[in-house]
């Protein structure tokens, strides 16, 4: 995640975006025994697909250099969160040191 933090801020014309595509369940995930994907949320490739699209066309440049997970709703979240997640610069990880 911080080489997307510092893409962003290295290369500005570049976009980079960090994307959760959530839990899909596959083979390998069929082999992990903890915790078993019966207990999760299960999404969908389709899902997964459709956010990477949806940002790949330029619909949400304002992810540039922040971290978005594919199973949130990405108009709520443009709606709801979008000014509050640019002026506050959320979704980023920052190396801070003491």
């Amino acid at each position: 995640m911080f080489r997307t933090n510092f893409r962003a801020a290295e290369h500005p014309k570049v976009k980079a975006f960090a994307i959760h595509p959530g839990v899909i369940e596959t083979d390998l995930v069929a082999l992990t025994e903890w915790p078993t994907i019966d207990d999760l949320h299960r999404d969908t490739a389709e899902l997964s697909a459709a956010t990477l699209l949806y940002i790949s066309e330029g619909k949400a440049d304002w992810l540039n250099g922040r971290y978005y997970s594919s199973n949130w709703d990405i108009e709520d979240v443009e709606k709801l969160w979008k000014e509050r997640i640019v002026a506050g610069d959320a979704l980023k990880t920052v190396l801070s040191l003491p």
